[in-house]
């Protein structure tokens, strides 16, 4: 969306999704203040000490036009739950005296009698949000980025123990790129001023939360965790024995929210925001984008079919440039199948690929792969015909041994793409 610069404030500015959301809002140009308990190491925004525990203290700039409240109690700490509802409730009251809109950044949990006092809290700052004529986002489960927050505590203990807890039924997430979720709250400043309204912004498809740990522990942290099955059953049993005072206090009463977590209808709501989720994937790479790894896999199968041999990183990185460079700098999607066994690119260059819509991309990589391939020191062997003389019946002989190969291919691509396209599409995901 195209965005009129704001002056706005930003409570909670340091945390995990704060961080993020400072970051967006300056490359969208607006200016920034940056509340928090500590001052912003940032010198593009201006720094305004701000404090749940002494929120009458706290007075907003003249001129600020929207504000993000982010700031909340994610510890047991000596703030209670009715302080952090009276200082939304102020600074709700701040706002509306001031003219700005006002932006609150609730949670999935949030319902009127959930099984944590987290929820219940965000569930009544809503309300008050609402009858002011605010806006409410609810963020399903936000990854990526930074190590902070919750996910940086999840990729943190599946690197030290890389023991994944299988639930059985396994509770149902809908995760969301911070970056995305960065882009969903900035994008509310073009809805209409006092208009009360949630936003629910996640995956429309839900993922298990087994799934989403085994993809940290995969992607993130390049190892496979053990996978340890979990009745949910016996969790709901030691919740009840120990509880909600002693859960609380070693840490197992967000269980109970995962559990009992309700999945929430985002489509409309995406759709309204202009937001379209990266793929989970690509966000769970440090880069938040699948696409450079993809490019390095297709640069990997194409220079290792070119060669038949593994191409040494400066070949990848030549491909890998020359796409970015001089094209749309997104991976053709190969199929998984031929990543694995490059040396089934060879049923693409028969005729089964000249009706296919990608053959003109595929066919300038391959031509790419071919010219890195002949430029290099180390391989041009491969394209230079020995010195050695061959007799007449060994040159014949090896003449009839490519027109009969090539024969083979085309036999067997007519088959496969036909009897299994599946394993031999493009994938359609590849732009994500």
């Amino acid at each position: 969306m195209t965005f009129m610069p704001m002056n706005i404030l930003i409570t909670g500015a340091s945390g995990y999704i704060g961080e993020e959301l400072v970051r967006e809002a300056l490359a969208c140009g607006h200016k920034v203040y940056a509340a928090s308990r500590n001052a912003s190491s940032n010198p593009s925004v201006t720094s305004v000490t701000y404090n749940l525990a002494s929120y009458r203290a706290f007075s907003i700039p003249d001129d600020i036009d929207a504000i993000f409240h982010l700031a909340a109690n994610t510890t047991e700490s000596e703030i209670s739950a009715s302080t952090e509802v009276e200082a939304a409730v102020d600074l709700i009251g701040l706002a509306h005296r001031s003219g700005a809109r006002f932006i609150y950044v609730s949670s999935q949990v949030a319902r009127e009698y959930a099984p944590t006092a987290y929820g219940r809290t965000k569930w009544e700052i809503e309300q008050a949000v609402i009858a002011a004529k605010g806006m409410v986002v609810r963020p399903g489960q936000v990854y990526g980025g930074q190590e902070k927050g919750l996910f940086g505590q999840l990729c943190s203990k599946l690197r030290k123990f890389p023991v994944i807890p299988a639930f059985l039924p396994a509770p149902a997430i809908q995760p969301i790129h911070i970056k995305d979720l960065a882009d969903g709250l900035l994008n509310c400043l073009q809805h209409p001023k006092d208009t009360a309204r949630i936003f629910s912004l996640g995956s429309e498809a839900p993922i298990s939360f087994t799934y989403f740990l085994q993809s940290i522990s995969l992607i993130r942290n390049r190892r496979l965790g053990v996978l340890i099955p979990m009745p949910v059953w016996a969790i709901r049993l030691v919740l009840m024995v120990l509880g909600t005072r002693l859960a609380t206090a070693v840490g197992l009463n967000k269980l109970r929210s995962l559990i009992d977590l309700p999945l929430m209808n985002t489509g409309e709501d995406l759709h309204s925001l202009g937001l379209q989720l990266r793929s989970f994937e690509s966000g769970l790479t440090k880069s938040g984008n699948y696409r450079r790894r993809a490019l390095i896999v297709e640069a990997n199968t194409l220079l290792s079919y070119v060669l038949k041999a593994p191409p040494p990183q400066s070949l990848l990185r030549l491909y890998v440039t020359a796409v970015e460079s001089l094209r749309n700098k997104r991976p053709l999607g190969l199929p998984a199948t031929v990543t694995r066994w490059p040396i089934l690119i060879a049923l693409f260059d028969t005729v089964n690929m000249k009706s296919r819509s990608e053959n003109e991309e595929y066919s300038w990589r391959i031509r790419v792969a071919v010219r890195i391939a002949e430029t290099s020191s180390l391989h041009s062997t491969r394209f230079i015909l020995s010195a050695r003389p061959v007799g007449i019946w060994r040159g014949l002989l090896q003449i009839l041994l490519a027109l009969f190969t090539d024969c083979c291919w085309r036999v067997a691509s007519t088959i496969l793409f036909y009897v299994f396209p599946k394993y031999f599409s493009f994938e359609k995901d590849a732009n994500a």
